[in-house]
């Protein structure tokens, strides 16, 4: 593993915490300037301008160091979203397995307890505290019967 300030794709830990993080709601994005490829050469341009350069142009020094801050944030965002995009997927397609385990388990269960019951006397006992499992189990199935009555009534 590599340093969680500078994560490699695939680490587990990333740490943006020198990143002062921005949360806005998505119909505020349509609201935002984009940039578009090239711009880091417009940046460089900018912030390697001679000062008696900037100042004719009207680009004073408060707003160089600005675009410096703001276009090193870009850039350590950058080097962090490689990691947390894989990061992401991974502990998606890992909940995904997960999920999947627990599923084959629940459904695994819910048989065996079917056919305990079956072959035993007193099965309403043996299902009865399972209610809500066996509920779950058969959710899809009976919604798809109650589905198909209504189209067919």
């Amino acid at each position: 593993m590599s340093d969680p300030k500078h994560p490699k794709v695939g680490d587990l830990v990333i740490d943006a915490s020198d990143i002062e993080m921005t949360d806005i709601r998505p119909v505020q994005m349509h609201h935002l300037a984009k940039t578009r490829d090239g711009f880091d050469v417009a940046v460089k341009n900018l912030l390697g301008l001679r000062p008696e350069d900037a100042n004719r142009a009207g680009f004073d020094e408060k707003d160089k160091e600005r675009l410096a801050a703001a276009f090193a944030r870009d850039l350590r965002i950058g080097e962090l979203l490689p990691a947390a995009h894989k990061l992401t997927e991974l502990l998606h397609e890992t909940r995904q397995v997960t999920r999947h385990e627990i599923a084959t388990l629940l459904a695994e269960a819910a048989a065996q307890a079917k056919r305990r019951a079956d072959c035993m006397q007193n099965g309403a006992e043996v299902l009865g505290p399972l209610v809500p499992l066996l509920d779950y189990q058969v959710g899809p199935a009976r919604n798809e019967r109650a589905r198909e009555a209504k189209h067919e009534g």
